[in-house]
C-alpha cells in the first residue's frame, strides 16, 4: 500500500477518532502510515504490501473488522470522557460496549479467515497438474515408468534430478512425479512443489506475480485481523466479565 492509499485507508476511519502513526524513517522504518491508534489510545497495525491497494477484497475484510473495533473504541472513550457520570457505571458500559462488539466482531473474523481458506484451496489446486484422463492408459504407463525410474535411482542421482527440475529440465518427468498417488520420500519431497511452481511462472509470468501478491495480502490479513480482535479486549478484558459473573 503506497503512501496515498495508507493515508487514505486511515482518513476512512478518522470520525472514530482514529490516528495514523508513520514510520519513523530516521529509525530505519519504512516511510507511510505503520499503525493507527485507536480513540482510547490502542495501537494496530496497518502496514501492508506494497503492491496493494484499497480495491482489494482483503482490504474490505480488514477494514470490516477494524472500524467494529474503532467504533467500540470511539463509544468507550466517550463514555470515558463523560465528567457526568460515575466509575461504576462507566466501567459497566465499558464491559457492555466490548461484549456486543466481541459478537459483532467474530462474523466478520469468520468471513475474513473464509476468504483466506478459499484462496489457500484455490492456490494448492492451482499447484498440481492435470489428472489423467480415466482412459488414457498411455499416458498412465508413462508415468509409472517415471516413477520406477526414480525409485532405481542413486541417492546422488535422486539429487541430481532434484535439481534439473528445479532449473526447468525434464517437464513431463515432473509431471509424472506431481502425479504420484504416494508421496515420494526423499529430496523429491521438498523440491517438487517448488519446482512446479518455478514452472508455472516460467509459462505465465504475469500469473505467478498475481498469485505471489494475493499471498501477501492474505498473509496481510491474517496477521492484521486478530490484531483488530484483540482490540476489543483491550478495551475491557474478558476476566473483568467472568470476576464481575462470579
Amino acid at each position: 500500500m503506497n503512501h496515498a492509499e495508507s493515508l487514505r485507508f486511515a482518513e476512512s476511519f478518522s470520525e472514530l477518532g482514529v490516528t495514523p502513526i508513520w514510520g519513523q524513517v530516521e529509525r530505519g522504518e519504512p516511510d507511510g502510515i505503520s499503525a493507527l491508534r485507536l480513540a482510547t489510545g490502542g495501537v494496530v497495525a496497518l502496514r501492508a504490501p506494497l503492491h496493494a491497494n484499497t480495491d482489494h477484497a482483503e482490504f474490505n475484510h480488514a477494514a470490516k473488522v477494524l472500524r467494529i473495533a474503532a467504533s467500540a473504541a470511539k463509544r468507550i472513550a466517550d463514555v470515558e470522557a463523560d465528567a457526568t457520570r460515575t466509575d461504576a457505571w462507566k466501567a459497566e458500559q465499558r464491559r457492555a460496549i466490548a461484549a456486543a462488539a466481541r459478537n459483532e466482531i467474530e462474523g466478520a473474523r469468520v468471513e475474513a479467515m473464509k476468504r483466506i481458506d478459499e484462496f489457500a484451496e484455490a492456490d494448492a489446486k492451482s499447484c498440481s497438474p492435470p489428472p489423467l484422463a480415466m482412459n488414457d492408459a498411455v499416458g498412465a504407463a508413462e508415468d509409472r515408468e517415471v516413477r520406477d525410474l526414480w525409485r532405481a535411482m542413486s541417492p546422488d542421482a535422486q539429487a541430481r534430478l532434484a535439481h534439473e527440475l528445479m532449473d526447468g529440465k525434464h517437464p513431463r518427468a515432473l509431471v509424472a512425479l506431481m502425479r504420484s498417488p504416494m508421496p515420494l520420500p526423499g529430496v523429491l519431497a521438498a523440491t517438487l512443489p517448488t519446482a512446479w511452481a518455478n514452472a508455472m511462472a516460467r509459462a505465465n509470468p504475469r500469473e505467478a506475480t498475481l498469485r505471489s501478491e494475493a499471498q501477501e495480502r492474505l498473509a496481510w490479513l491474517r496477521t492484521v485481523v486478530p490484531q483488530y480482535v484483540e482490540a476489543i479486549d483491550a478495551l475491557a478484558p474478558k476476566k473483568s466479565l467472568e470476576i464481575r459473573a462470579a
